[in-house]
């Protein structure tokens, strides 16, 4: 009997101690058992639009509508789907300045502004002789208001975006990384001043 109950004592150290030298993780699985289950995990690839109506909520797939990808996931008797890869909303921003043209500018001059925008998609110009306004302009795109809408009350302007005439004004703007340029002209003995705001995203 003692001789039994001893072999069973050893038996059962004999079991301990080659579990205490077992791994702690179950063994690498086979490849193709590894690709069965990764296979089985990722989200199914369609080649259209799902139609099917899953048994339960959360189906998820992933599938190609001409050149474009979506992820699609069932819910409420409905697929809901996103387009993948949309970047975010370009944020519009706007910035402001005060550019002096000062008297005596005899001929064309070309000056520059950096904006700080990336892009710009519109100008609001307002010219005025002191604190006195006078003619308003809008630039968009490469396009420039035909004449200054004129704000003083005397008459129209033959001057793009702002100015008076062909001896004061300031008009001709173009934009390209992040700069603008303009044009300007001011032959009288006074010197005026242009505020711009511009509107674009950085």
């Amino acid at each position: 009997m003692t001789e039994n109950l001893q072999e069973q004592i050893n038996a059962l150290r004999s079991e301990i101690e080659s579990l205490k030298k077992a791994p702690a993780f179950p063994p690498s699985l086979d490849p193709q058992s590894s690709q069965t289950i990764e296979q089985t995990i990722a989200l199914p690839y369609l080649t259209a639009a799902p139609t099917f109506t899953p048994k339960f909520n959360g189906k998820e797939v992933v599938y190609k509508s001409g050149s474009d990808y979506y992820y699609a996931v069932y819910a409420d008797s409905g697929w809901r789907s996103q387009k993948l890869g949309i970047t975010a909303p370009a944020t519009f921003t706007s910035t402001n300045t005060s550019i002096a043209v000062p008297n005596g500018t005899l001929v064309d001059t070309a000056g520059t502004w950096a904006t700080g925008l990336t892009t710009c998609d519109l100008i609001i110009g307002n010219f005025r002789l002191g604190g006195t306004n006078n003619q308003i302009g809008i630039w968009k795109s490469g396009l420039e208001s035909a004449t200054a809408i004129v704000s003083d009350g005397k008459g129209n302007s033959d001057q793009s975006f702002l100015g008076v005439d062909s001896s004061i004004y300031f008009h001709g703007l173009s934009f390209s990384a992040g700069t603008l340029t303009y044009h300007y002209k001011n032959t009288s003995v006074s010197s005026w001043t242009a505020d711009l705001w511009a509107i674009g995203t950085v």
